[in-house]
């Protein structure tokens, strides 16, 4: 289920076996606890997204079925 999805460089895999997982714990506690950037962004979308959705002037617009673009043969 994980394959392809995107990680944080501080995420680490094992497979559901006892010596894999204490393998990865030991990883996890031998390294340095400084913060890694994340692949989902700063965090910061709610209110970006918020203030987008704050300046459309008729809100009611959106919920209006629109026609879809022509598909090239």
């Amino acid at each position: 289920r994980q394959v392809s999805r995107l990680r944080a460089p501080s995420c680490i895999h094992a497979s559901a076996d006892r010596e894999p997982i204490a393998a990865a714990l030991r990883a996890a506690f031998s390294r340095p606890h400084a913060p890694e950037p994340s692949p989902y962004g700063d965090g910061g979308a709610v209110p970006r997204i918020l203030e987008l959705l704050g300046g459309i002037a008729d809100p009611a617009e959106l919920l209006r079925p629109q026609p879809l673009a022509p598909v090239a043969p």
